[in-house]
């Protein structure tokens, strides 16, 4: 009995030691953040039986007493952030090139790219993919957007009721991107109003509709599982995590979601044996991997993680963000009437597509300040690779921020009124707020390599919606249960309703 308290005592004073040294004495220098924490425990007890979406409403509660503060679960806290100044300190930066290990969850998925890579890797795989972003090559993708665009009005032309917009946006979206990116064409949106009305497919689809319509689903649970996961510290060690009922779901559906994107890259191959790919005119990203791959640059994994990461950046933020504009649109009719009057305006100049885009001018306002108040991906984390001094605070190296945009985007002390929709905050190039208080794309070296491909898709698309339908948001906003997570959606069950009402032209 004695042997057993000693040794309990010995443990226990080993703990306390290892506790001190190696977590109360490295980040004393952040002590001062105001936070309220439990000794050794940390936060732990203060989230246990939160749910994720629960626990990041009780971060952003933190956030609205303080601009800086801390979660402490583990051997080292995460500083949560909407303070502007810290922010541009932090992105500005080339020496934070780091994403924070926050983003481990996804290493299953989407495994080693330009999404989850850090240093040199990051570096060379940015260099090889930045050509597939250049203003010159996207105009190349407006005709397609256009396609994509005016099968939409076809469909919802047909669509006598509201739908789920994130749901039908989603269809529209992935059909871009998997053309634009990867050289599949295709009509998917003649299944979108079935997937946000009925959760089946109607008609016996062929194999090929029901794979896509199966992608969609899958990716939606990968995404809530890996939210939950990364809120739950017993489920994250792999060891045991696989073994669980949704340890065992998550592999499954990650076995589809991979294979559905091996069969895009192997159809893909098939067809340039058929037709060799241009060296001067590579559009596609995905014939840009092919080719790094004839080339050595790449192996046959690497180009799999990369088409993974663009299907999933390329279409869910793009699908949220076009969702929160129709609901944003639908409720404020004045700002309808007004972005519709430029569209026909602009029809009537019979421009190149390029230069027709280039001139919606007011509607791309529009698209920010939805950006603004409701930002496609609410959070950003990275990690320093080296000591970093800001006001009063000395922050180790490998500290974790995870900053807030949602949080930043409406603080009134960086906005005036910043829950009111004003699109003419973007319509002048001077402002009074800071360019780091309007980040939806991210900033910095590591901001989001498609976002002029995104911000053509969603001009493109709000152009001809507009131009053929009124808009009407069948929900309130206050009604709305907002979700804050790796995208910003609802909770509520029926989604996001819009209704579309053909306008008499």
């Amino acid at each position: 009995m004695i042997f057993e308290l000693v040794a309990f005592g010995l443990f226990a004073y080993l703990v306390l030691k290892f506790y001190w040294l190696h977590v109360t004495r490295r980040w004393s220098h952040i002590s001062n953040i105001p936070l309220q924490i439990y000794p050794i425990l940390g936060h732990i007890p203060s989230v246990i039986g939160f749910t994720a979406n629960e626990f990041h409403h009780l971060c952003l509660d933190w956030l609205d007493r303080s601009p800086i503060t801390a979660l402490w679960i583990g051997l080292r806290p995460n500083v949560l952030c909407k303070d502007v100044k810290l922010f541009e300190s932090i992105m500005s930066s080339n020496k934070v090139l780091t994403k924070s290990s926050n983003y481990w969850v996804f290493d299953d998925w989407l495994g080693l790219n330009l999404f989850t890579s850090t240093g040199a890797f990051w570096r060379r795989r940015r260099k090889l993919l930045t050509p597939s972003f250049h203003f010159n090559i996207l105009t190349e993708f407006l005709p397609t957007m256009a396609k994509h665009s005016q099968i939409l009005v076809k469909a919802l032309k047909k669509q006598p009721d509201s739908f789920n917009a994130f749901k039908v946006m989603k269809t529209y979206s992935l059909g871009v991107i998997l053309e634009t990116s990867m050289g599949v064409e295709n009509d998917f949106i003649d299944i979108a109003l079935d997937v946000a009305n009925n959760e089946t497919v109607k008609d016996s689809p062929g194999e090929h509709q029901a794979n896509i319509f199966r992608f969609l689903k899958a990716i939606d649970r990968l995404l809530v599982i890996l939210v939950n996961r990364n809120d739950r510290p017993w489920q994250w060690y792999k060891t045991t995590f696989q073994f669980t009922p949704v340890g065992q779901e998550f592999y499954e559906t990650l076995d589809f979601v991979k294979k559905f994107g091996t069969n895009i890259i192997e159809k893909r191959i098939e067809q340039l044996k058929e037709k060799p790919m241009s060296d001067e005119k590579q559009i596609i990203l995905l014939d840009r991997l092919l080719k790094s791959l004839q080339n050595g640059e790449v192996n046959v994994e690497d180009v799999l993680n990369e088409t993974q990461g663009f299907m999933f950046a390329g279409y869910d933020t793009v699908a949220t963000a076009l969702s929160w504009c129709l609901f944003m649109i639908g409720s404020h009719p004045e700002i309808q009437q007004k972005a519709f009057e430029e569209v026909k305006n602009v029809e009537k100049l019979n421009l190149p597509l390029h230069e027709l885009v280039k001139e919606l001018k007011y509607v791309e306002c529009v698209i920010k300040e939805t950006l603004r108040i409701h930002p496609s991906a609410p959070i950003v984390s990275r990690e320093i690779e080296e000591e970093m001094v800001f006001d009063s605070w000395k922050f180790p190296k490998g500290t974790t921020f995870s900053i807030c945009i949602l949080a930043m985007q409406r603080d009134p002390n960086n906005w005036s009124d910043p829950m009111v929709f004003k699109p003419e905050r973007f319509a002048s190039p001077e402002h009074d707020w800071n360019p780091f208080a309007f980040i939806p794309f991210s900033a910095g070296p590591r901001n989001c390599i498609g976002q002029r491909f995104a911000m053509m898709e969603m001009k493109c698309t709000l152009y001809h919606l507009l131009l053929n339908f009124e808009i009407v948001a069948k929900q309130r906003a206050e009604d709305l249960l907002e979700t804050i997570g790796v995208i910003h959606g609802v909770m509520n069950e029926e989604g996001l309703q819009i209704e579309m009402k053909p306008r008499n032209l």
